[in-house]
């Protein structure tokens, strides 16, 4: 778009801006966009705060299209296994169960929980108290 040493339009450069708030890769936007990895450089230092602002605008926005997704494919999820119940479908087993566990990880996730289960307790009955002697 822009040969070396020429200036870079407004237009050019919101354009870059807008590819800096969704990917971080230098060389891959100005290999995109024929410029030099400098003046993208320069765009992306001119004013960083503004770059870390649109990422976040951009992590809010998909964090809702997300949610949206999620709802739906809960009301999917229930109607179907609705459907089960009153023997108008057949669902596998693993399959809901395979749903529930997406969905309360998804939960877990959205609470700031773990969805690892870190923790392991194992309790040895009889034998052990006899090793304590």
């Amino acid at each position: 778009m822009a040969k070396q040493g020429q200036k870079l339009t407004d237009e050019l450069k919101e354009t870059i801006k807008s590819a800096l708030a969704s990917n971080n890769n230098v060389r891959e936007i100005a290999r995109e966009y024929k410029v030099s990895p400098s003046s993208v450089m320069k765009i992306r230092d001119e004013n960083p705060d503004e770059f870390e602002q649109l990422r976040t605008d951009k992590r809010s926005k998909m964090i809702d299209k997300i949610w949206e997704s999620l709802i739906d494919a809960a009301e999917l999820g229930h109607n179907m296994i609705r459907e089960a119940k009153q023997g108008k479908r057949d669902i596998p087993l693993n399959q809901i169960s395979t749903y529930y566990g997406t969905m309360y990880d998804k939960q877990a996730l959205m609470k700031g929980e773990s969805t690892v289960n870190t923790t392991m307790k194992v309790v040895l009955e009889g034998e052990l108290d006899t090793w304590a002697n």
